[in-house]
């Protein structure tokens, strides 16, 4: 059930009169959404008090600490990109004054000016942040569901709009902080085709470090984590292999049709059948000789797995691409067995 501003609560839209004497009759507005938008705000009001008091001495420490770190230097002096994982790994991970990291430090200090409950009670419970390191696992908007490539734990969290740049995909890597239901410190994409070495490496660097728990051991390698994931991107590109002209146009054709059909399908039908294109020609290279069938043959895998789009048969996919039912039996079934074989999950 939505919980809505109580009527005696002043109106959020900055009136200074009551809610029953000012937007109730226009509006109803979600209390976790006024709390959100508070969190937010206390969130960029975070970033401003580390970047004025600390970020002299964050300086100094990645001073020191670059030389071991090459591929995150490459971005110290660059906004929106890797380091601003990095900022929100130190702010809440590392002791600046008094034994207090710059995260609690805030939070004890601006707590008791923090008007509404609810939103006092989850910026309290800032303090027991989570460091996740993960896959998207569903995506739907500014909400994300993210599967912890350490513990298997899935997460559902909040991506705050002004934090991101870059529209996620299923199955893609992401780093961050966690607080609450917020998710802090990703303005940053990680190609879907590194995301199997990615979470192979993480696990394999966290078994050999010897830690029991991984939230210690990502408290002390998140930039070493940041680092060689930062390193498979700058090595390997955005692709693994450029495409040819002719798979560029199944590409292209691909998403025209998924936009051309009348019942829109859900905002990852496009993303996720380019990259399952994309991880197809990255790991098969083929020749494309008709790109109808290829986009019909992916069509109908995306149909199996929803995305909002209608199932229909090979059959009558091949009626509307102009190929046979067995052509696009075949390719569809190639492009199944480069998914299974490089770990792709819709």
């Amino acid at each position: 059930m939505t919980v809505t501003v109580g009527r005696n609560e002043p109106c959020p839209c900055g009136s200074g009169k009551k809610y029953k004497k000012c937007c109730e009759k226009n509006n109803a507005v979600s209390i976790e959404t006024l709390v959100n938008e508070e969190l937010i705000g206390l969130e960029e009001e975070l970033i401003e008090h580390f970047v004025q008091y600390y970020l002299t001495s964050f300086n100094r420490f990645f001073l020191y600490e670059k030389a071991n770190f090459p591929h995150l230097a490459e971005f110290e002096n660059e906004p929106f990109s890797i380091m601003d994982q990095v900022y929100h790994w130190y702010i809440f991970t590392q002791e600046a004054q008094d034994g207090k990291t710059v995260a609690e430090e805030f939070i004890d200090r601006r707590l008791p000016t923090v008007q509404r409950q609810r939103t006092k009670d989850v910026f309290k419970s800032w303090k027991d942040y989570t460091i996740v390191v993960g896959t998207v696992s569903h995506c739907m908007g500014e909400n994300l569901e993210v599967t912890d490539a350490l513990t298997g734990e899935t997460y559902s969290i909040i991506e705050p709009e002004h934090q991101f740049d870059v529209d996620h995909t299923k199955g893609q890597m992401v780093i961050g902080i966690k607080i609450g239901k917020l998710f802090f410190g990703i303005d940053h994409d990680f190609p879907l085709h590194l995301a199997e070495a990615q979470k192979a490496w993480v696990a394999e660097d966290f078994a050999k470090s010897g830690e029991k728990d991984e939230q210690e051991y990502l408290k002390k390698n998140f930039m070493k984590v940041a680092e060689a994931f930062q390193k498979m991107k700058n090595e390997e590109g955005d692709r693994l292999v450029k495409l040819t002209p002719e798979q560029e146009e199944v590409a292209e054709e691909l998403e025209a049709y998924l936009n051309s059909l009348e019942v829109e399908p859900d905002d990852m039908a496009v993303p996720a059948g380019l990259a399952v294109w994309e991880i197809f020609c990255d790991n098969a290279n083929p020749k494309i000789q008709n790109p109808n069938i290829y986009v019909g043959a992916i069509y109908y895998l995306l149909s199996q797995q929803n995305f909002g789009l209608e199932k229909r048969s090979q059959k009558l996919v091949a009626e509307i691409f102009e190929t046979s039912p067995g052509s696009i039996s075949k390719r569809s079934k190639e492009i199944a067995a480069v998914l299974d074989e490089v770990g792709f999950k819709f």
